[in-house]
C-alpha cells in the first residue's frame, strides 16, 4: 500500500509501516524534521524508501491523490480547510485520524462523514498516563 501521513512530526506512527509500505511522511516543525531524519537513519535501508514531504501539509495536499491509506495526526486545531476539502474530493480508500482535540475531532468527523466517508471505527486512547488527556483514533473509508 501507499500510505502518506500529514502532521507525521518524528515519525512515531509511520515509522512503523516502513517495512511494509511505500510510505511519505509530511511535518513542518524544524525540531520534528530533526528527529525524523534521525528515525530514518536508524531504519538502515528501510528508512532509504521513505519519503519526507517537508512543509506545511496544506502545501503537500495533493499526496492524497497517490495514497492507499492516509494518516492525520492534526494538532489540537484540527485539520486545515485545504487538507479537509482534499480528502472529501479525493476521498482516498482508508483515513486513520488520530486526533489530540476532541472538539475538532468531532467537528473533522462530521464534515468527513457528511461529506461521504464511512466512519468505521473509534477507539480513545490513554497515551499519556497520570492525565486526563485521551487521544482518539477514528477510521474512515471511501
Amino acid at each position: 500500500a501507499r500510505v502518506v501521513e500529514f502532521h507525521a512530526g518524528v515519525g512515531a506512527i509511520g515509522l512503523g509501516l516502513a517495512a511494509r509500505h511505500a510510505l511519505t511522511l509530511n511535518e513542518i516543525g524544524r525540531g520534528s524534521l530533526k528527529g525524523l531524519v534521525r528515525g530514518l537513519q536508524e531504519l538502515g535501508p528501510v528508512g532509504e524508501r521513505v519519503r519526507a514531504a517537508a512543509g506545511p501539509a496544506d502545501d503537500q495536499v495533493d499526496l492524497v491523490d497517490e495514497a492507499d491509506l492516509v494518516v492525520v495526526d492534526p494538532p489540537r486545531k484540527g485539520l486545515s480547510p485545504r487538507l479537509l476539502d482534499k480528502l472529501v474530493t479525493t476521498r482516498p480508500p482508508r483515513l486513520a485520524d488520530l486526533s489530540c482535540g476532541l472538539d475538532s475531532f468531532l467537528r473533522d468527523g462530521a464534515f468527513l462523514v457528511g461529506s461521504g466517508l464511512r466512519l468505521r471505527s473509534v477507539t480513545a486512547l490513554g497515551y499519556f498516563p497520570f492525565t486526563e488527556h485521551v487521544e482518539t483514533l477514528a477510521l474512515f473509508e471511501r
